[in-house]
């Protein structure tokens, strides 16, 4: 076998792989979705930690550059109070301490939950249909154009 079908079958299963990854990630996030409910936060203050790989920074074991995370703390109906680190991190952060965001979280498990808005909830889907996109048309196109 050639060299450049070795290569496109490669492309072609890792970009297989990672769309397999994005409907697991898509059916998660729609369950989610349809099983929460909604409350109003507030950002009650951002974790700094840092992109890329740790422990290759001098001694203070950081690399990268630093992205900040919001912690919201919200009320459920019955008046029980939960606070969560949001999945998504950035740089600027993208909330300050303080701030009101609307909050989803799961009916039969209040302490899982996110901000309610398309990054917070879409970001790994997205990332994996475009990776998986990119990565199975790659593959194609070398297996469709190699001799």
């Amino acid at each position: 076998m050639k060299i450049e079908k070795i290569v496109g079958l490669v492309f072609s299963v890792i970009g297989i792989g990672l769309l397999l990854g994005d409907i697991y990630a898509y059916k998660l996030t729609s369950r989610f979705i349809g099983n929460s409910e909604k409350a109003g936060g507030v950002v009650t203050s951002l974790v700094k930690s840092y992109s890329g790989r740790s422990g290759s920074f001098g001694d203070s074991g950081m690399s990268g550059s630093p992205v900040y995370a919001p912690v919201v703390r919200f009320k459920t109906p019955d008046g029980a109070e939960f606070e969560f680190k949001s999945a998504i991190s950035s740089n600027p952060p993208s909330y300050s301490a303080g701030d009101s965001v609307e909050v989803l979280y799961d009916k039969n498990n209040p302490a899982s939950a996110e901000i309610n808005g398309f990054f917070s909830l879409w970001f790994t889907v997205l990332i994996l249909s475009l990776l998986g996109t990119i990565f199975s048309g790659i593959g194609l196109a070398i297996l469709k154009f190699s001799r």
